[in-house]
């Protein structure tokens, strides 16, 4: 080789690109899991906060006891079903249960529960 001539090899270009195609077959995957957790992550924080603000609702309301009850809602296009119970649980005790369903990405059934005793005078 001459000292003038500038540029790469056909065997740096092809060591280069097989370098990078490794890589991409690995990093891609890994890409894809991690927006998958992200994703479900964000999907049970969604179910935390209806867990929270139905267990709030249902622990303010006097309402005779026992009681059950469900409901649907829709957040950021996931489809979250409510259901809820409340009843006696000693002589001035009621116990509330709220529990939300959802279905992730991959079809799979997720879901959460909240429970709670709270004093009636």
């Amino acid at each position: 080789m001459r000292g003038a001539e500038k540029g790469f090899t056909l065997v740096e270009v092809v060591t280069a690109l097989m370098v990078l195609s490794v890589i991409l077959a690995v990093g891609i995957p890994i890409m894809t899991e991690v927006r998958e957790q992200q994703h479900l992550q964000a999907q049970r924080m969604q179910a935390v906060l209806l867990l929270e603000r139905h267990m709030e609702e249902l622990q303010i309301r006097p309402f005779p006891l026992p009681q059950e009850g469900s409901t649907r809602e829709q957040v950021d296009g996931t489809r979250f079903d409510v259901r809820w119970k409340q009843k006696r649980a000693g002589s001035r005790l009621a116990g509330t249960q709220v529990e939300v369903q959802w279905q992730d990405r991959r079809d799979q059934t997720q879901q959460l529960r909240l429970r709670a005793l709270q004093y009636m005078p």
